[in-house]
């Protein structure tokens, strides 16, 4: 038994992780670690080259590397697992978190330190554990912004995460990369190629002239972040969305031959640059190089489509969002018209009683109170309990049993799992409210109503089967449920479906079938 159960657990587990959303979420993660893989990788060519003997490294190719880091990186992947799995980032999803990015790690370092052995065979890195880092906490801010209410603080957020925020992240990210590995040589403009790593205890020991490095590499990287930007908000959203094509190419030929030349020369002005090699795509002094102009025309080429793919998207997030707002508002529309209707149909019961001088009109009253209460708290929500729903419904047959007397006889079934299932308010009772005021109410004499409500996986189905008058050939469904089927159509267009038909023993049915949310 307990075998089986481990069986289950694992496939269960497996196919979270093999599923989709999953593999999206983890899909950063393995960015960073190939990301590392490739950098230790060229590091060790490049040291290889260096000493002239490249037989040691060249048995180990980036695969292996590749390989060996994914397996050390585990911890990584499977504590960001359980913080994304999480509803919410709560006391002991961010434990599991700090356990494997900050507790592991620590542990790798004692190791390190204390076992020759480990040491020789590690390869994860500090440089490594930053990627994941940075990977891991994007990604989780990206699931808090998604899931929390716009607000000061999450616009800011979104400002950031946005397309303009990325590409200002990764040019500056780039800036400080590059700073970092320039570090590797007392003059590294003249000892190219240098090796892909960044020395933190370096940075921290010379740290005056890492950000030497760091603002010239961000000035670089921010013309190029210009470019973008001009793109974007001239060259697109000003003359290709309101002049076309050719306007559009014109005003490019023009961004790349004016911007060329003056990046050209703001670039020769950084410190950085020696006599023999510039920061220039030419790597020399001439600022009108075709080389500089064929880099600037390819940023526009690449960033182009890029921006219009965003731009189609972002496009598609606004109207989507004014078809939900408009579909909301009609549902809340629908959901105020079932108030008044039901409210309509129970006075005129009350009515009957007080004309008649029933002593069941105190209790009437109450059952009134009771029904109403639910219609304006609990009809407002989105989804209410389904035990709370088939109550009202049972409040409001009370109610009516209470005018009907013995003349009338109910059949209901119920489920038993009701607590565990959720759905739209104030659907059922449409089709109660139709049966007893198209059928029931109608009939001198004894009268017949059967509820059958019955849950199947997530699926409700309620059947509702009432006696018909004689000569009535089948029963008006009237506002009820009209209201009913835009509702439907609008919740759940794909699954929900309400149908009436005229059955045997001059009876009518409805049938209603909806998908339930779990609690």
């Amino acid at each position: 038994m307990l075998n089986l159960m481990s069986k289950t657990v694992s496939k269960t587990w497996l196919q979270q992780v093999l599923s989709k959303d999953v593999a999206i979420v983890f899909l950063p993660l393995l960015a960073a670690l190939l990301l590392d893989a490739a950098n230790q990788f060229f590091v060790q060519q490049i040291a290889a080259e260096q000493a002239s003997d490249s037989l040691p490294i060249a048995g180990r190719g980036f695969a292996s590397i590749a390989l060996q880091l994914g397996f050390e990186s585990l911890p990584f992947f499977f504590a960001h697992h359980l913080v994304m799995s999480a509803k919410t980032l709560r006391a002991k999803a961010i434990l599991q978190w700090s356990l494997g990015y900050l507790a592991y790690p620590m542990l790798c370092l004692i190791l390190v330190n204390q076992a020759e052995v480990y040491a020789s065979w590690a390869l994860l890195s500090a440089q490594g554990w930053l990627f994941m880092v940075l990977a891991s906490v994007i990604v989780l801010m990206l699931k808090r912004m998604k899931n929390t209410e716009t607000n000061n603080i999450s616009h800011w957020r979104q400002r950031i995460l946005s397309l303009d925020g990325a590409v200002a992240l990764t040019v500056i990210g780039w800036g400080v990369m590059m700073a970092g590995m320039f570090m590797n040589e007392a003059d590294p403009m003249r000892n190219q190629p240098l090796p892909m790593k960044i020395d933190f205890g370096l940075i921290s020991a010379e740290f005056g002239r890492f950000v030497s490095y760091a603002w010239q590499f961000s000035l670089l990287a921010l013309c190029a972040g210009f470019i973008f930007g001009f793109n974007r908000y001239v060259l697109i959203r000003k003359l290709l969305a309101e002049h076309g094509v050719f306007v559009f190419l014109c005003g490019a030929l023009v961004t790349v031959l004016l911007l060329t030349p003056t990046f050209g020369h703001i670039i020769l002005a950084m410190p950085i640059n020696v006599p023999e090699q510039t920061l220039l795509p030419s790597e020399d002094h001439n600022p009108f190089a075709p080389v500089n102009f064929q880099v600037v025309f390819w940023i526009l080429v690449f960033t182009t489509p890029v921006i219009l793919a965003f731009e189609r998207q972002q496009q598609g997030k606004v109207l989507a969002q004014a078809a939900s707002e408009k579909t909301q508002s009609e549902l809340q529309r629908l959901q105020q018209q079932i108030n008044p209707h039901f409210l309509f149909n129970t006075l005129n019961n009350l009515y009957a009683l007080t004309l008649e001088k029933s002593d069941n009109a105190p209790e009437m009253v109450l059952k009134l109170s009771d029904l109403l209460r639910y219609t304006v708290y609990e009809g407002q929500k989105e989804q209410v309990p389904l035990s709370q729903e088939v109550a009202y419904v049972q409040n409001y047959i009370d109610l009516q049993t209470l005018r009907l007397g013995d003349d009338f006889s109910l059949s209901l079934s119920l489920p038993n799992n009701m607590e565990d299932w959720k759905l739209p308010p104030l659907l059922l009772i449409i089709l109660v409210e139709n049966a007893f005021k198209h059928g029931v109410e109608k009939i001198q004499g004894a009268s017949e109503l059967t509820i059958d409500i019955a849950v199947k996986d997530n699926l409700l189905v309620m059947k509702c089967i009432n006696s018909l008058p004689l000569g009535d050939a089948e029963n008006e469904g009237g506002l009820g449920v009209a209201n009913l089927e835009r509702r439907l159509q609008l919740l759940q267009p794909n699954v929900a479906r309400y149908s009436g038909r005229k059955v045997e023993n001059n009876q009518w049915m409805s049938e209603l079938t909806l998908e339930l949310t779990p609690c």
